[in-house]
């Protein structure tokens, strides 16, 4: 055990550790917060880390190719990982919002409805359940387009009422 001689060095050692655990306190909540914000990127961090360490021999071959420029290695890198996968990305969200539009055009019209099979999938060689399916099929379309017309003639009756209601005076 540790005997002082006077008040002022406890005090001295008092101020020392209150200095020390208010420091360890926030440094503990510093990292608790960074842990907290770069939790949801720790899947996306580790894939970086395996990209730059699978492509970093075709970086330095690239580098030495163009004259030990690794700034320029780097540029083709990503500009031609981004077209790798940028390109494909965005012709796929292309062909998906026409189609999602299209169909939101048929909707609105009120002419949206499931295509019933053509009579070649009816009389083609499937097993004895086919039928059952074709039936399926057509029932499916049946309660398809009857549920959009009782939408539209919904809607349309409460267009009708709330424009009653908003417009009187």
């Amino acid at each position: 055990m540790i005997k002082f001689d006077n008040n002022m060095s406890r005090q001295k050692i008092v101020s020392i550790i209150t200095d020390s655990m208010i420091r360890i306190g926030l440094i503990a909540f510093v990292v608790v917060m960074c842990i907290k914000v770069f939790a949801p990127f720790v899947g996306l961090m580790l894939w970086a880390l395996v990209l730059a360490i699978a492509l970093y021999p075709m970086h330095l071959k690239l580098a030495n190719m163009l004259g030990g420029k690794q700034g320029r290695s780097a540029v083709i890198i990503v500009l031609s990982g981004l077209l790798l996968v940028g390109g494909p990305s965005v012709m796929v969200g292309n062909s998906f919002q026409e189609h999602v539009s299209s169909l939101y055009t048929r909707f609105e019209a009120g002419t949206l409805s499931i295509d019933p099979p053509s009579k070649d999938v009816a009389e083609c060689a499937l097993p004895a359940s086919h039928n059952k399916v074709f039936k399926l099929v057509e029932m499916i379309d049946r309660v398809f387009t009857t549920l959009l017309i009782l939408h539209i003639h919904h809607r349309v009756s409460m267009l009708g009422i709330s424009g009653k209601v908003f417009t009187r005076t």
